[in-house]
């Protein structure tokens, strides 16, 4: 220990980098929004597990698509590659979440409201 420039002594250590730190790292580049790809590296049932640069993200099933679908394999194989958004990064339990849909159009956008219209015509 040397003492700092205003006289007192105070430790200071550093340790090497863990894995713990370099996926803070990793999880804290991410914003939301940001498109990131991966692979898809297993299913189960409510949610989807892809590897993001070493980093297992979970894409839950409603962010899977706008349309309905059978089976989670059908719209993301394991082994395929997918581009999802991030919808948001938890640094505290470090957990990724991601959605497909936010990428794709939403086609239901484009329909008119239909109880707006059924009250204006009461």
């Amino acid at each position: 220990m040397l003492p700092d420039a205003d006289g007192v002594l105070r430790a200071r250590w550093r340790t090497g980098w863990s894995p713990c730190d370099e996926s803070w790292m990793f999880l804290k580049s991410l914003r939301p929004g940001q498109a990131v790809t991966g692979t898809v590296t297993g299913i189960a049932d409510t949610v989807v597990f892809v590897d993001v640069d070493g980093f297992t993200a979970r894409v839950r099933r409603p962010e899977l698509s706008w349309r309905s679908f059978a089976s989670a394999s059908d719209l993301a194989p394991v082994g395929g590659q997918v581009t999802a958004a991030v919808l948001g990064v938890n640094l505290v339990r470090e957990e990724l979440q991601l959605s497909l849909r936010a990428l794709r159009d939403n086609r239901w956008r484009n329909c008119p409201p239909t109880s707006a219209s059924r009250s204006a015509a009461w």
